[in-house]
C-alpha cells in the first residue's frame, strides 16, 4: 500500500496483493467496494464460502463490521499488480476518509470487485463519435479523471467539476477536444445551482451527445431533467449515477436506494 497525497482535500492510496491479480475493470469508472475498519478495530476478513458479500460482512459481530462504501477505481495497473483508488479528506471526516488520513504500508483491506468486463458496476458506454458532457462534483471526480484520460484522440466534450476550492484543482490530461472547466463554492459556500447553470449556458449537440453525470442525488436528477427536458437529450443517451445524498451516508442511503451489486 501507498498513501501519497493528491490536493490539499485528497489522497490516493495504492492497494496491492495477490488476489488483485484477478480484478477486471469493465469501463474506466468502474466502482468497487472497500470494507473499511472501525475506527480503534481490527480488520476482519470478509470470508465468502459460497455467501454473498452481504450476508459474509452481515455475519461480523456488529462491534468489528468494517463499514461498507463504494469508489471507483482511479487506475488500475497488471506489473505489478495495483489499484490507485482517491479519498476525498473531508473535515470532519466519516469512516473512510479517518482510514485514509493514517493508513500506512501493510495496513490490510478487503476490496470487493469484479472479474469479469461485464460486471455492472459501471455506467459510462458511448456510442463512438458523440460529443461526451461530463458533469460532477468532487466525489465523482475520481471517476471523471479516468474517464477523461480514458478517452481517444478525437475525443471531443465538455467537463465541469465542482471542487471545494481551487486547491482541490487536479491535472488531468484530456485529448486536444475535451474541454475542463472547474466550479467553486460562491463567497456564502453554496454550490447548489453551479454545475446546472453551467450546463446550461454550454451548447451541446441533444441530437449527438452522451452525458455522464454523478455527484449529490438531487443535483444529478435536476441535471437530468434539463437535459431531457430542456435540451431534448434522450433519455438513452444519459448516464446518471447518485454518488451520495444530503444528510445521508452510504449506510442510511442504502436502504433507500438498493445498489446493484458487483459480480464476485
Amino acid at each position: 500500500m501507498r498513501n501519497a497525497p493528491i490536493t490539499r482535500n485528497a489522497t490516493r492510496i495504492t492497494l496491492t496483493g495477490p488476489d488483485l491479480a484477478n480484478f477486471v475493470a469493465g469501463a474506466p469508472d468502474q466502482r468497487v467496494k472497500l470494507f473499511v475498519p472501525r475506527e480503534g478495530r481490527p480488520a476482519p476478513r470478509l470470508a465468502l464460502e459460497g455467501q454473498t458479500w452481504r450476508e459474509a460482512w452481515e455475519r461480523i459481530p456488529e462491534a468489528d463490521r468494517p463499514h461498507q462504501r463504494t469508489f471507483t477505481v482511479r487506475a488500475h495497473r497488471s506489473e505489478p499488480v495495483e489499484i490507485d483508488i482517491d479519498f476525498a479528506l473531508h473535515s470532519p471526516g466519516g469512516p473512510a476518509s479517518r482510514w485514509a488520513r493514517s493508513a500506512r504500508v501493510g495496513d490490510p483491506i478487503d476490496l470487493l470487485g469484479p472479474t469479469a468486463e461485464r460486471n455492472g458496476g459501471y455506467s459510462f458506454e458511448p456510442p463512438s463519435g458523440r460529443h461526451l458532457l461530463l458533469v460532477g462534483d468532487q466525489a465523482a471526480l475520481p471517476a471523471i479523471g479516468s474517464i477523461v484520460e480514458s478517452l481517444p484522440a478525437d475525443a471531443r466534450g465538455d467537463v465541469f467539476v465542482e471542487v471545494t476550492t481551487a486547491a482541490d484543482r487536479q491535472d488531468l490530461v484530456t485529448p486536444p477536444g475535451v474541454r475542463v472547466r472547474w466550479l467553486y463554492p460562491d463567497d456564502d459556500g453554496h454550490t447548489k445551482c453551479r454545475l446546472l447553470s453551467a450546463v446550461q449556458g454550454t451548447d451541446l449537440p441533444a441530437d449527438r451527445g452522451y452525458a455522464w453525470i454523478a455527484g449529490e442525488a438531487g443535483r444529478v436528477r435536476a441535471l437530468r431533467r434539463h437535459l431531457v427536458h430542456e435540451r431534448g437529450m434522450d433519455r438513452r443517451s444519459i448516464a446518471f449515477m447518485g454518488y451520495w445524498r444530503v444528510g445521508h451516508t452510504e449506510d442510511t442511503a442504502h436502504a433507500r436506494v438498493p445498489e446493484r451489486q458487483l459480480a464476485q
